[in-house]
């Protein structure tokens, strides 16, 4: 997978939420290879994204007969991105690589976790997200005629806490509420594989594959080494 040689710019829509992958940074936000310190899952619903706005300074002095002689408005500028992720499944592992807690096992499997205790530390992940890349109502190829094209959503940097949920008479939604942030040591993503090295809270460029989904953690190594 990686950012695909296109002959020409090309103009396409995003739709659908197609898969999702986790990996586990160290506080600093340089990639932690483990044996447990990624996963890839289809059961993602949805990522909302807000735009975390922190308002420039208005500055208004008036003099003594009531007129302003003094006026100015600093920029606004964004100081994180907020993100909801909503999930389909009831995933402990998941659940647990994105925001903490504790994994519950019997006889070595897992078999559900316990959320954080108060005051413990969040874990620091990069998220990556694939979209259709789509022209009409067809999914686009790639300009050699072969091969579907996706879009990739990544943020660097997230820390994630649990959301709000509901068990009723329907499906549960496991929904997580997540802060990103700018990464200076993220380089060119989990993979080596993004089109440059991205420091910025989110970005989105076209991919030319999608990785495929799994059950359970799975080990992660920095790209070009063996650990």
């Amino acid at each position: 997978m990686t950012a695909p040689t296109l002959s020409a710019y090309r103009c396409l829509a995003s739709v659908f939420a197609c898969r999702l992958r986790i990996t586990q940074l160290h506080d600093d936000g340089t990639l932690d290879p483990g044996s447990a310190n990624q996963y890839v899952t289809d059961a993602l619903v949805s990522i909302g994204v807000t735009p975390n706005v922190r308002a420039g300074d208005e500055i208004t002095l008036k003099n003594g007969c009531g007129d302003v002689c003094v006026e100015a408005v600093g920029d606004d500028e964004i100081a994180r991105y907020d993100l909801v992720t909503n999930l389909c499944q009831l995933d402990a592992e998941l659940i647990y690589l994105m925001s903490g807690g504790y994994l519950l096992t019997k006889g070595g499997v897992t078999v559900g976790y316990a959320e954080r205790r108060i005051g413990d530390t969040r874990p620091k992940v990069a998220v990556e997200a694939w979209s259709h890349a789509r022209t009409r109502s067809q999914q686009a190829t790639h300009s050699s005629g072969s091969g579907l094209l996706y879009w990739r959503h990544v943020w660097p940097y997230v820390e994630w806490s649990p959301g709000p949920h509901t068990v009723e008479n329907g499906a549960l939604v496991v929904q997580l509420n997540g802060k990103a942030q700018e990464n200076p040591n993220m380089g060119a993503g989990p993979a080596g594989d993004w089109p440059a090295v991205i420091t910025s809270a989110q970005a989105k460029f076209l991919d030319d594959a999608i990785p495929a989904a799994s059950c359970g953690l799975a080990s992660f190594a920095v790209a070009g080494s063996a650990s």
